[in-house]
């Protein structure tokens, strides 16, 4: 004799479907680009996801060192041991600094002063952190210029050309602002572009931290930082750029879209260097946040 199921067990097989797939449903959060901070969204699996804003961090930067040794030694033994120090401090280099941008004075023919038209030339970013220590942000060869971007999208050329930059009226009229005052970001002029930082300190390049930065777009960059060692080093290792130099450089291949948490790895370090991954697409990257020691 054939056994049928009570009307009660699929009453409960219901229920059950709709929690998995219903408003009962789990919701997981993650970290979902170009998705807005709180959004829900269902994936092709049936499974609720929100939407997370939170400060990213990068696994262990992979070592490049590439066989290109022109004085034998070891490698290790040319790494240095951090010095103690009483104390450190942050320099924040969000390139709304108004004494960095006013040293920007200079501007080839057809091209306007503090970068107004975003075009960034020598001596590019150069901002105190103390009274003896510079951060120098400046783009690497060939290139001579980068691009600091407003962060106001109203900020816009003005009609007649794309030399002077203000915000669009009602009546059509164009107000001038002071280029000076107003908070920007970086990006490189094309995919190909890359950029170099280092602390000075009136003599030469200093040791510092990397504590982080934050990367804009849909292209992620690579990220490289010499860590600090004896400049007569038995390695001449390939560097972002093409050149070569004695010691080591860690990278971070792919660093995507968000605010990154560098402070376990890059302390006690010369110098970073910034390009696009594969060189998809222009980079764009604010908020760089240097350890002074």
């Amino acid at each position: 004799m054939t056994r049928h199921a009570s009307p009660r067990v699929f009453a409960v097989l219901l229920l059950v479907l709709f929690c998995a797939s219903g408003p009962l449903a789990q919701i997981k959060s993650a970290i979902l680009v170009g998705t807005a901070d709180g959004q829900i969204i269902r994936d092709d699996a049936n499974t609720l996801w929100k939407a997370t804003a939170t400060i990213q961090r990068p696994g262990t930067p992979l070592a490049r060192l590439v066989a290109t040794t022109s004085r034998p030694g070891n490698p290790l033994d040319t790494l240095k041991a951090p010095s103690p120090v009483l104390a450190s401090s942050e320099c924040l280099v969000d390139f709304s600094d108004y004494d960095a941008l006013n040293l920007l004075s200079y501007a080839p023919e057809g091209k306007e002063p503090y970068a107004e038209d975003t075009f960034t030339y020598s001596p590019w970013w150069f901002q105190a952190c103390n009274s003896l220590d510079h951060a120098v942000v400046r783009p690497l060869a060939p290139y001579d210029h980068y691009h600091l971007s407003y962060e106001d999208p109203d900020i816009v050329p003005c009609p007649g050309g794309f030399v002077q930059w203000g915000i669009i009226q009602d009546d059509g009229t164009c107000e001038d602002i002071d280029p000076r005052e107003k908070p920007r970001r970086l990006s490189t002029h094309d995919p190909w572009g890359a950029i170099h930082i280092y602390l000075y300190d009136g003599y030469g390049k200093r040791t510092f931290g990397l504590n982080g930065l934050r990367v804009y777009g849909d292209s992620s960059v690579r990220l490289c930082y010499k860590p600090a060692q004896e400049d007569d080093s038995g390695w001449e290792t390939s560097e972002p750029g093409g050149s070569t130099s004695p010691g080591i450089w860690l990278c971070w291949d792919a660093l995507g879209a968000g605010t990154w948490d560098l402070s376990n790895y890059a302390g006690y370090i010369t110098e970073v260097k910034i390009s696009s991954t594969g060189h998809a697409g222009v980079l764009t990257i604010d908020n760089i946040k240097l350890k002074v020691y």
